[in-house]
């Protein structure tokens, strides 16, 4: 690996595990941050996001929490709709994490 190379992977636990989440409960969380984030860091005239306020926020500390849990569910028990919503929330949080790290 190259020196000074960070790698990111949103994951990885950063605390101590909690207890088992579903796996609609862990896609609804997630979106309740990620909606969140948006209303708080969006420009004002919508023509984009303070994605540098964004990473150095508590806000942003709190998504990260709840993108950790998803490492600990099993898409496997959704279908359908409600599984296609979770895929599209995961989408979502990797973008985001994607653009920030």
């Amino acid at each position: 690996m190259s020196e000074g190379l960070t790698i990111n992977v949103l994951n990885i636990p950063t605390e101590g595990k909690s207890a088992p989440l579903s796996a609609a409960d862990a896609a609804l969380a997630l979106q309740k941050q990620m909606l969140r984030l948006k209303g708080e860091y969006m420009h004002e005239d919508g023509s984009g996001v303070d994605y540098g306020s964004l990473a150095k926020s508590d806000a942003f500390s709190n998504y990260r929490k709840s993108a950790d849990r998803l490492a600990q569910i099993d898409l496997g028990t959704l279908q359908g709709e409600e599984r296609l919503a979770a895929l599209l929330n995961i989408y979502n949080a990797l973008t985001i994490h994607g653009i920030i790290h």
